[in-house]
């Protein structure tokens, strides 16, 4: 018998979150557009169809229609940067109500973003257009020196530069230290550095046009050039800060157009002012919507995949015991290139003051290569404490546990 059910087309990378809920949903077939190396994300009886890269428009176009067979999907689910477009433009082949290409190239275009948000009177840092690496001479003549340099469409901190003056700009290129930027053509987005006093982020859910769930959170550091360290976040407590951040977060959804999803905003302090780095329509990373889960009870990329399947998104009420007038911390313990050796003793961190799980990412015996970036670590480690003092104390206590690898 043939099985009826409609079908859900899921556009992906290695967003591992969203696998198992639309893998357990047997009110519809899943069917995944992926490339080679996440084909294993997925049980053996989910159709997948494979394309070297998701932010191939046309190839993800043909894939699509091959799936649909005649017949239109149910929904279009994209959580990775870079499906949001090819997700969109589907959804706009199809007919289908969702995410709109306008919408998905102003959350994912970071030159597209900033110019609109500085015409609405967002404050973002100085930025310019540039035609490859070779071209940034003549952004350093409307920006100045330093400059941080990335993709137009990037992830998260991938490919993303600080160069400090034209010594450091020539040396860099003539090594080939900038080849990654050029080799990934697509234009890039210059941007005057921010010497920032403080780096947070706001993490939302929007439904029916307006934001009915929003948690902000700081940075321990900076994260730009501290991703071999160990990093992570906390939730703010109420107060103006925290204030100040989520009636900015509403001015840039509002901006931007956003009528239904997650997002993720990444915002700096610099000399007591608070500009917009970039928002994400997509849960944050890393150990983020575990932190917010714990924090609030409700579970972001659910609802991210609610949304997407055009359901209301449940926002259940903040989990017990925990008092309102604590912080949820999010630590990650940094990866390092090579071949695992050893890994710290997890049951040794469980113990510490104030922590609630322990979430290791790698074993003895695995091999780490490719690129590190901001949500990629060797564990996660959640906590729940009184204050912002003692969440430093736990991150500092934190920098004695780590991995041991072999790079041979």
């Amino acid at each position: 018998m043939t099985d009826r059910r409609p079908t859900v087309l899921l556009i992906n990378s290695g967003k591992t979150a969203p696998v198992p809920l639309l893998e357990a949903d047997d009110s519809h077939l899943l069917a995944v557009i992926t490339e080679p190396g996440y084909r294993r994300l997925y049980s053996p009886g989910t159709r997948v169809r494979l394309v070297e890269d998701i932010a191939d428009l046309h190839a993800v176009e043909q894939a699509g229609v091959e799936i649909a067979a005649g017949e239109p999907p149910l929904a279009v689910v994209a959580p990775s940067e870079r499906s949001l477009v090819p997700g969109a433009y589907l959804r706009g082949l199809f007919g289908l109500d969702g995410l709109d290409v306008t919408t998905a190239i102003g959350f994912t275009s970071k030159y597209a973003m900033k110019r609109r948000l500085r015409a609405a009177g967002v404050p973002v840092a100085d930025f310019a257009l540039v035609d490859g690496v070779r071209d940034l001479p003549r952004a350093v003549g409307e920006l100045g020196w330093p400059l941080v340099v990335k993709p137009v469409f990037g992830t998260g901190s991938m490919r993303t530069v600080r160069l400090g003056g034209r010594a450091e700009f020539e040396a860099a290129l003539g090594a080939g230290l900038l080849a990654e930027l050029d080799d990934a053509g697509r234009p890039l987005i210059a941007e005057r550095w921010i010497d920032m006093d403080a780096e947070y982020h706001c993490d939302a859910v929007v439904w029916d046009g307006e934001v009915r769930h929003a948690v902000a959170s700081r940075y321990f550091e900076p994260l730009l050039g501290r991703l071999t360290e160990v990093n992570g976040s906390h939730t703010l407590p109420e107060g103006p800060v925290a204030g100040s951040i989520l009636r900015l977060n509403r001015k840039v959804i509002e901006v931007l157009g956003l009528k239904a999803g997650v997002t993720h905003m990444e915002v700096f302090e610099a000399d007591g002012r608070l500009l917009v780095g970039e928002i994400a329509a997509r849960p944050g990373g890393g150990g983020i919507p575990r932190m917010i889960a714990l924090s609030t009870g409700v579970d972001v990329w659910r609802a991210f995949v609610d949304i997407s399947l055009g359901r209301e998104p449940r926002l259940e009420p903040r989990l017990e015991p925990f008092a309102t007038d604590g912080i949820h911390v999010n630590v990650q313990l940094p990866v390092k290139l090579g071949k695992v050796l050893e890994v710290p003793p997890w049951e040794e961190i469980e113990k510490l003051p104030g922590v609630l799980e322990v979430e290791p990412q790698i074993a003895p015996g695995d091999v780490v290569q490719g690129s590190i970036h901001s949500s990629r670590g060797a564990a996660q480690v959640h906590a729940w404490l009184s204050s912002e003092r003692e969440a430093g104390l736990l991150h500092d206590e934190l920098e004695r546990f780590s991995i041991t690898v072999s790079s041979s």
